[in-house]
This record gives C-alpha cells, structure tokens and sequence, in this order.
C-alpha cells in the first residue's frame, strides 16, 4: 500500500485534517495488519472504518462514552437489561461500568473481554 496516497485520499475524503494522534492510531493500525499479514485491502478497509467510528474519529483507543448512569443502565445487572446482562458474563454489581466499551471497536461485556484475555 501506498501510504503516501492512502494518507492524502483519507484526509480530504474523512477528515478534512488530521491531529498527530490520529496519524499514530492509523499507524498502529497498519502496522498490526502487517504484523498480521493482513493484506487484502477489503478488511484494511474494514478495520479502519470500524476504528474511525467506534473511537469517534480519534483513531485511539477510547472509553466508551456515557458516565456511571449510563453504562449501569446499559450494561449492569442493575440496569435496565438484567437478563442480557447476566447472559454476557455481567453477573455482580458494578461490571456494567468495569466491563463497558473500550479499545478501538468498544469490546463490551466481561465474556468478550475474557475471550480477548483483557
């Protein structure tokens, strides 16, 4: 890949500018495609369009946003999903808020981070 083009083509197309640490996130990620011998430009594309929404374009890993409410509502056995909840590995108090979205594609739920070792 042409990283010169790439950077020229997503930066008018997306981002109008971009700030330091958006070219460092797009770095990573380029450089873990290539760690990963990820070469078919369909899940390059894929990767970076998830990153691009998930971190609200900062294109680093982030918190999911929404404060303590929010993330108990949505995601704890408190909230207002219990069962689903409970069916995601959020099984006491407070895991709504330990195991919300985080990273660059917002990995939720303590099952999903015991599956990624988190």
């Amino acid at each position: 890949m042409n990283k010169d083009v790439f950077f020229t083509n997503i930066k008018r197309s997306l981002f109008g500018s971009f700030s330091q640490s958006q070219v460092d996130g797009l770095n990573s990620i380029l450089a873990a495609c290539e760690i990963l011998g990820v070469t078919d430009t369909r899940y390059i594309a894929y990767m970076l369009a998830t990153a691009y929404h998930e971190t609200n374009k900062t294109m680093q890993p982030i918190k999911e946003l929404g404060g303590v409410s929010y993330l108990t509502k949505m995601y704890d056995i408190t909230g207002s999903r219990p069962s689903l909840a409970k069916q995601n590995g959020n099984t006491s108090k407070g895991d709504g808020v330990k195991y919300a979205g985080r990273g660059y594609v917002q990995l939720t739920w303590k099952n999903n981070y015991l599956k990624a070792k988190l």
